[in-house]
């Protein structure tokens, strides 16, 4: 019976920390077509000097490189997929990233507006336009300006990353994993996309072929919060639950304290025996936090014999 309820916790979680709306993205609206580039006035056309493209203008300058393996790749923490963006210390799309982040759409879309002429044979600018309204939810928009960003570059790897995680949002699984291993296969250097390839094969239960690709982000810096929790999930489901709660140890808070950890985290605790340190931990979980997985949450003290 535990280990009946063990996959059905790890994988509904999973499925609850990547999944969303399912509502259809195959038919762009016509109007947001009309309207991609509603944000342009007259006054916008002084001609700037044109930058051109420099693969090395994509990545993070500055950071936590030393303890999040991804860092340079995507500022989505404690998340799960994972977006990439432009992360250029001194370039504005970086900053523009950076506002999205924070929630600062309409600062972030000036910083992008004035700088159009600058950018705009820039992929990554039209990678970033993207996430930004990826991080609003307005998914069709989202899609439109990554597809924009891959008429620059058809290999550009942050943009299929992101109509990746794009597909996952909106349901097609399938589609997302062909565009996780197109990428990976076209650049084999990206972390970001086998970090995401690990949590989809995490979420249909290919534990095996999700280890060895959370390994080599582990093996470049050992101190990633969400490698760790994946490397720390897998070994749950493969029947080692001590070596999990070693895993989960080395989470900081209030990272462990997150409902997609600290959960996985409990139910390795009661299947070491070690109820009262999975009671304590359960207790400090803010409910308010708990969303979709409050149905977990309520398995979890079930097992500890809290609830009927």
């Amino acid at each position: 019976m535990i280990s009946k309820i063990l996959f059905i916790l790890l994988v509904t979680q999973l499925l609850i920390s990547c999944s969303s709306s399912t509502k259809g993205s195959k038919n762009m609206a016509g109007s947001e077509k009309k309207d991609e580039f509603y944000w342009i006035e007259n006054s916008d056309f002084i001609p700037p000097e044109i930058e051109h493209y420099r693969k090395e203008m994509d990545y993070f300058l500055g950071g936590a490189e030393d303890k999040d393996v991804l860092s340079n790749e995507s500022l989505s923490r404690a998340s799960s997929p994972r977006l990439e963006s432009v992360q250029a210390k001194d370039q504005p799309i970086g900053q523009a990233n950076s506002l999205c982040h924070q929630g600062e759409f309409e600062q972030a879309e000036k910083i992008l507006r004035g700088n159009f002429l600058k950018f705009h044979k820039h992929p990554s600018y039209w990678n970033q336009v993207g996430v930004c309204y990826f991080l609003k939810n307005e998914y069709r928009k989202a899609l439109l300006f990554f597809n924009k960003s891959r008429e620059l570059d058809i290999k550009y790897s942050p943009a299929i990353n992101n109509l990746a995680v794009l597909y996952l949002r909106q349901g097609e699984d399938a589609k997302a994993l062909e565009a996780l291993l197109s990428v990976i296969k076209m650049d084999r250097k990206a972390k970001t996309p086998k970090f995401n390839l690990a949590q989809l094969y995490l979420r249909y239960g290919f534990f095996d072929q999700a280890f060895p690709l959370l390994m080599s982000l582990h093996q470049e810096q050992n101190k990633d919060i969400d490698v760790i929790n994946g490397l720390a999930t897998y070994h749950l489901a493969k029947g080692n639950p001590r070596k999990a709660i070693s895993l989960f140890a080395q989470i900081p808070e209030p990272h462990s304290l997150s409902p997609y950890i600290a959960l996985n985290h409990a139910l390795a605790l009661i299947l070491s025996e070690k109820k009262t340190e999975a009671r304590e931990l359960i207790e400090r979980v803010d409910a308010k936090q708990l969303e979709s997985l409050s149905k977990q949450y309520e398995k979890i003290k079930q097992l500890l014999g809290d609830q009927a």
